[in-house]
């Protein structure tokens, strides 16, 4: 009977650690995020994210340094880039999330295109990276691009690390382009 109760106190307890919210970062300025991106039909690229300014409600501005991204971006979280009016910004990322826990978000760019995620953070796992090793939230996933009758959807895995306050690798299934890799290589936070 011990022993029974014992291993329901370490189900609940387990899944009430797994049940907690990971909280959005908090981006420091001079953070700085170099990443890869490879697969499909283009050759590899690099850039690097510094961040230049935090603003109010978890938004920040990063300055883009690399051969094809240049300039500065906004952003409300890792992947969530802030469009300037009249564009929508699709939220990538949602936070708070939990282990378990589902979310959704859909925007019409125009009026005859829309696109879609649909995550779930399904685990807490190791991951190794360019960048280092570290405990991260395994969040899977369809991102759907859809108009004009034709509707693409891109099967993702991404790995969101709390301590890097990054995601630090994501791979997209393409139809027609195959798989796309984006990876943080490498990582430099501010004290």
């Amino acid at each position: 009977m011990r022993t029974a109760a014992a291993v329901a106190a370490l189900a609940l307890t387990s899944a009430g650690a797994m049940a907690e919210d990971i909280p959005a970062p908090t981006m420091k300025v001079g953070d700085r995020f170099t990443y890869r991106l490879s697969g499909g039909p283009d050759k590899p690229t690099m850039w690097t994210e510094t961040v230049v300014d935090v603003l109010g409600g978890a938004r920040y501005r990063v300055r883009l340094d690399g051969e094809t991204m240049k300039g500065l971006r906004e952003l409300d979280g890792p992947g969530n880039v802030v469009q300037p009016p009249p564009w929508p910004s699709l939220k990538f990322m949602q936070f708070p999330f939990a282990i378990g826990k589902p979310w959704t978000h859909a925007v019409n760019d125009t009026v005859a295109q829309t696109r879609t995620v649909a995550y779930r953070a399904v685990a807490m796992e190791p991951l190794a990276s360019p960048a280092g090793r570290f405990d991260c939230a395994r969040i899977e996933g369809v991102e759907t691009t859809g108009g004009s009758g034709v509707t693409i959807p891109v099967s993702v895995k991404l790995w969101y690390c709390p301590a890097a306050r990054a995601i630090v690798r994501k791979e997209s299934t393409i139809p027609v382009a195959g798989r796309v890799v984006l990876e943080l290589t490498d990582l430099k936070l501010a004290p």
